[in-house]
Protein backbone atom coordinates (compact mmCIF):
# COMPACT_ATOMS: atom_id res chain seq x y z
CA UNK A 1 0.00 0.00 0.00
CA UNK A 2 1.30 3.43 -0.89
CA UNK A 3 1.04 6.02 1.86
CA UNK A 4 0.39 9.67 1.06
CA UNK A 5 3.70 11.56 1.27
CA UNK A 6 2.12 14.37 3.32
CA UNK A 7 0.90 11.84 5.94
CA UNK A 8 4.41 10.39 6.25
CA UNK A 9 6.04 13.82 6.47
CA UNK A 10 3.59 14.90 9.19
CA UNK A 11 4.27 11.70 11.15
CA UNK A 12 8.01 12.37 10.91
CA UNK A 13 7.54 15.50 13.04
CA UNK A 14 7.10 13.22 16.08
CA UNK A 15 8.74 10.02 14.79
CA UNK A 16 11.61 11.03 12.50
CA UNK A 17 13.05 7.56 11.89
CA UNK A 18 10.47 5.50 10.02
CA UNK A 19 9.87 3.41 6.94
CA UNK A 20 6.93 1.64 5.32
CA UNK A 21 6.68 -2.14 5.02
CA UNK A 22 4.11 -4.70 3.91
CA UNK A 23 3.54 -8.24 5.14
CA UNK A 24 0.64 -10.66 5.02
CA UNK A 25 -1.70 -8.27 3.24
CA UNK A 26 -1.19 -5.47 5.78
CA UNK A 27 0.79 -2.25 5.53
CA UNK A 28 2.90 -1.02 8.42
CA UNK A 29 5.03 1.92 9.41
CA UNK A 30 8.14 0.85 11.29
CA UNK A 31 9.17 3.57 13.75
CA UNK A 32 12.61 3.32 15.30
CA UNK A 33 13.30 4.68 18.78
CA UNK A 34 9.83 6.04 19.48
CA UNK A 35 9.78 8.21 22.61
CA UNK A 36 7.18 6.89 25.03
CA UNK A 37 5.23 9.00 27.54
CA UNK A 38 6.71 9.89 30.93
CA UNK A 39 7.20 7.08 33.45
CA UNK A 40 7.25 4.36 30.77
CA UNK A 41 10.14 1.94 30.97
CA UNK A 42 11.86 1.65 28.65
CA UNK A 43 11.45 5.27 27.61
CA UNK A 44 11.98 4.50 23.93
CA UNK A 45 11.12 1.44 21.86
CA UNK A 46 10.73 0.46 18.26
CA UNK A 47 7.10 0.54 17.18
CA UNK A 48 5.06 -0.82 14.32
CA UNK A 49 1.98 1.18 13.34
CA UNK A 50 -0.65 -0.61 11.27
CA UNK A 51 -2.82 2.27 10.00
CA UNK A 52 -5.58 0.04 8.65
CA UNK A 53 -8.34 -2.21 9.98
CA UNK A 54 -6.76 -5.24 11.66
CA UNK A 55 -8.19 -7.78 14.09
CA UNK A 56 -11.26 -5.64 14.77
CA UNK A 57 -9.25 -2.49 15.50
CA UNK A 58 -9.23 0.63 13.31
CA UNK A 59 -5.44 0.65 13.68
CA UNK A 60 -2.86 -1.16 15.79
CA UNK A 61 0.35 -0.05 17.45
CA UNK A 62 2.80 -2.81 18.27
CA UNK A 63 5.87 -2.26 20.44
CA UNK A 64 9.17 -4.11 20.53
CA UNK A 65 8.82 -4.51 24.32
CA UNK A 66 6.07 -4.55 26.91
CA UNK A 67 6.26 -1.37 28.96
CA UNK A 68 6.36 -0.98 32.72
CA UNK A 69 5.89 2.07 34.94
CA UNK A 70 3.03 3.61 32.99
CA UNK A 71 -0.67 2.76 32.98
CA UNK A 72 -0.62 -0.59 34.75
CA UNK A 73 -4.20 -1.29 33.65
CA UNK A 74 -3.26 -1.97 30.02
CA UNK A 75 -4.51 -5.15 28.40
CA UNK A 76 -1.51 -6.58 26.52
CA UNK A 77 -3.56 -8.78 24.21
CA UNK A 78 -1.23 -9.32 21.24
CA UNK A 79 2.08 -11.05 20.74
CA UNK A 80 2.76 -11.29 17.02
CA UNK A 81 5.60 -12.00 14.58
CA UNK A 82 5.78 -9.37 11.86
CA UNK A 83 8.75 -8.50 9.65
CA UNK A 84 10.83 -11.18 11.36
CA UNK A 85 10.41 -9.69 14.86
CA UNK A 86 8.20 -10.24 17.88
CA UNK A 87 5.87 -7.35 18.72
CA UNK A 88 3.47 -6.66 21.61
CA UNK A 89 0.18 -4.81 21.41
CA UNK A 90 -2.50 -3.57 23.77
CA UNK A 91 -6.25 -3.53 23.37
CA UNK A 92 -6.83 0.09 22.38
CA UNK A 93 -9.32 1.40 19.85
CA UNK A 94 -8.75 4.53 17.78
CA UNK A 95 -11.35 6.51 15.83
CA UNK A 96 -11.58 5.87 12.10
CA UNK A 97 -10.16 8.19 9.45
CA UNK A 98 -7.31 9.75 11.43
CA UNK A 99 -4.13 11.03 9.84
CA UNK A 100 -1.07 8.98 10.83
CA UNK A 101 0.26 11.54 13.29
CA UNK A 102 -3.14 11.81 15.01
CA UNK A 103 -3.41 8.01 15.04
CA UNK A 104 -0.05 7.60 16.74
CA UNK A 105 -0.86 10.27 19.32
CA UNK A 106 -4.17 8.55 20.17
CA UNK A 107 -2.31 5.25 20.64
CA UNK A 108 0.24 6.91 22.90
CA UNK A 109 -2.55 8.30 25.11
CA UNK A 110 -3.16 4.74 26.33
CA UNK A 111 0.17 4.81 28.13
CA UNK A 112 -0.54 8.13 29.88
CA UNK A 113 -3.70 7.17 31.74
Amino acid sequence: MEFAPQDIEELKTIAPSLRAADEGGYSYILIEKLQMPANCKPSEVDALLCPMLKDGYQSRLYLSEKLAGCNAGLNWNATVRILGRTWYGISWQTPADLKFKEMLLVHLKAFKQ
